[in-house]
């Protein structure tokens, strides 16, 4: 599990430098060197520190991305005032429309199941009624005039 994981987040090229800051850089200056005999012989107290770094430096990263987000978002509001199109808003747009767009389509594959599920259901009642009706004016001594294909009259 941890082994795993750690064989693989060093070959990271962003886990490799927090690796390499908290363990030191012999390990990942030579990834396919580490044997799995040499990796137990770091304590968990490394481990935790390494995933404690590797945890902080991606929650830096995130603040980052955030950070120059809101100030695209000034930029374009600044720039792009109410009489003209701002592309944040649009590209805000089209994402909502991509995601209504998936779920309409989905509800017109449920509707399309439900319409055809439901036109079968009445095809059959109907032949159903057409019988009886028949039935009805045969034991009437009328001669049947209603006739459908598939359906004896």
């Amino acid at each position: 599990g941890e082994l795993c994981l750690l064989r693989q987040s060093l070959k990271s090229p962003l886990c490799s430098g927090v690796f390499a800051r908290t363990c030191g850089p012999s390990l990942t200056s030579a990834p396919h060197l580490i044997q799995p005999e040499v990796l137990p012989t770091y304590s968990m107290v490394s481990l935790r520190e390494g995933s404690e770094s590797l945890t902080s430096s991606l929650l830096q990263a995130q603040a980052e991305l955030d950070q120059i987000g809101h100030r695209l978002e000034q930029e374009f509001s600044s720039r792009y005032r109410d009489s003209e199109v701002n592309p944040l808003v649009v590209l805000n747009r089209l994402h909502k429309l991509r995601r209504d767009i998936s779920a309409v389509a989905e509800d017109a594959e449920d509707l399309a199941g439900t319409r055809d599920t439901l036109a079968a259901e009445l095809s059959g009642l109907l032949a159903s009624n057409v019988a009886k009706l028949h039935a009805l004016q045969r034991k009437a001594g009328i001669h049947p005039s209603l006739e459908l294909p598939g359906v004896p009259a």
